[in-house]
Parts: C-alpha cells; structure tokens; sequence
C-alpha cells in the first residue's frame, strides 16, 4: 500500500472514531472528473496530501499546484469546504479533525 492509500486509512480511522458520516472518492464536479479524497456530510470535502513528500509528485510542481488551487476554489464556488490533511497533521494533535468538527457544529 502506498502512502496515500497509507494516509487515507488514518483518515478514515479518525473520522469513523469521531462518529462522522463521510463517503470516499467522492465526485463533488459535474463537468470534470474531480474527486475529493472523503466528502464528511454534508459539504466538507477533506483532500489527503500524500504527494508532498515524493519528489516526482505532480501535487509539487508548477502546473500541478496550480491545478490543485483551480480544483479547491472551484469546490468552494459550489458550497463545498475543503479541508487539506498532510502526514503531519495525521502525526500531530488532531488539529484537522478539529477543525471538520468546528465546520459541522460541533
């Protein structure tokens, strides 16, 4: 498995410990083929930044950033709130979840 599929399985360990609802590779675009990694019910889409730390990762360079700035604005313009998760976050104090569960209320 590799480090996102990694990450991805704290992810949802964490959200499923806290209770949330949530759906995987979740299609939030109806014209382009985006996915989020998790959609937490009902509008928080939670994008898993594996790729930060390969160096040939396309999340790293240029094009790729770019790419992912015109994907999460355009998950903003439709009422979705996008939450980026890093291995540092998943290592650290939970802040992430933190802040999903502020999103939702609670």
């Amino acid at each position: 498995m590799g480090e996102q599929s990694d990450l991805e399985g704290l992810v949802d360990n964490r959200l499923r410990c806290a209770g949330l609802s949530f759906d995987r590779e979740f299609k939030f675009h109806s014209e382009r083929r985006w996915r989020a990694d998790f959609l937490v019910f009902p509008n928080i889409l939670i994008e898993v930044e594996g790729g930060l730390n390969r160096p040939n990762s396309g999340h790293r360079s240029y094009v790729g950033i770019h790419r992912d700035i015109e994907k999460q604005n355009e998950a903003v313009a439709l009422g979705y709130r996008p939450v980026r998760v890093t291995r540092k976050d998943l290592e650290g104090d939970d802040r992430w979840l933190q802040v999903v569960l502020s999103l939702l209320g609670r």
